[in-house]
């Protein structure tokens, strides 16, 4: 099966994949007839989204998750013109599409589908595919786990990772977010928007999102990363407190830039980098995505030149290992 006879520095889950239909309009009217000078088509869905980035970071990576019908097989076949290795459940039901529409003004609008229908006995087959990962490498747990499928499937599969001494990186929301956290993954990595659903208030200011990520290193998280946009990233661990600023980049499309950081932080740690270095490839990594079209990944290249202007500060973290409202 592709994937078992290599030793993948991570495993990319993503149950809800997607084909990305990216169309690029001067202005978005509703109601009224747009011409269209740009239509691009790329494998969707975040799991697949890092292991794209992290294959052109040069990180072993294995993709699996859940594929299905035409479209399905379409991502497949693109991935495997990559180069990346996979190792995908089939389903019956058809893979969803996804239409993103981005303006001139770099305003994005988006349209998700519904994911398919998932059994308990297609779960059971992605938990052997998790099982391949060798200690000390990881699995990056990306994007919503599907309706109707058991919310504490994140949870679980931190749990089991655990046990063999692999890390995890979870980078979801919702309810799939809020249990798999009280499995103490290593790494998370939430928007502002994200932290603040599951702490359960608006965390606005730097010192708020901090009050926020302390609360999830008290479920035993040991990096907490949120992204910030074109904001940067702010990094907090039990220790120290990282401030990432970003230079200022024209963008042609945000989407997918959010699963470029996180493979920009594996790379990081694949490099064995200390915290904040792997903060900066990250950053980098992120805003290199933004002058790529569609989901288009930056090439390494690109990142190692833009982390050169990345600016991290730090200062120590007086944490509150009070787990707070969760």
């Amino acid at each position: 099966m592709a994937g078992r006879s290599i030793d993948p520095f991570v495993i990319t889950l993503t149950m809800t994949p997607a084909v990305d239909l990216t169309i690029q309009v001067n202005t978005l009217e509703p109601g009224s007839l747009h011409r269209v000078p740009s239509v691009r088509q790329d494998p969707g869905g975040k799991g697949i989204n890092v292991a794209k980035a992290l294959k052109a970071f040069h990180v072993p990576v294995v993709a699996t998750g859940l594929l299905g019908g035409e479209r399905g097989q379409w991502i497949a076949d693109q991935l495997s013109k990559m180069g990346i290795s996979q190792d995908f459940v089939f389903l019956n039901e058809e893979t969803r599409l996804n239409v993103k529409i981005t303006e001139q003004d770099g305003r994005l609008s988006e349209f998700n589908a519904s994911s398919p229908s998932v059994q308990r006995a297609e779960w059971q087959q992605i938990e052997e595919r998790l099982s391949m990962v060798n200690s000390g490498h990881w699995i990056a747990l990306c994007g919503r786990l599907p309706e109707g499928l058991d919310q504490t499937g994140y949870q679980k599969a931190i749990v089991k990772a655990k046990q063999r001494g692999v890390k995890t990186l979870l980078d979801s929301s919702g309810d799939g977010f809020r249990e798999g956290i009280k499995a103490g993954p290593d790494l998370v990595k939430p928007n502002r928007e994200e932290l603040s659903a599951w702490y359960g208030k608006p965390l606005v200011t730097d010192e708020q999102l901090v009050i926020g990520a302390n609360a999830l290193l008290a479920h035993g998280v040991s990096y907490v990363v949120v992204s910030l946009g074109k904001e940067g990233v702010l990094g907090v661990t039990k220790d120290s407190i990282y401030r990432v600023t970003v230079p200022n980049t024209e963008a042609i499309s945000t989407v997918g830039a959010g699963d470029s950081l996180v493979a920009g932080l594996l790379l990081g740690f694949y490099q064995q980098y200390p915290f904040a270095e792997i903060l900066r490839l990250g950053a980098a990594a992120g805003t290199a995505a933004v002058s790529t079209p569609g989901t288009q990944q930056p090439s390494y290249e690109a990142v190692k030149t833009i982390a050169l202007s990345i600016e991290v500060s730090t200062k120590v973290n007086h944490v509150d290992l009070e787990p707070g409202r969760n």
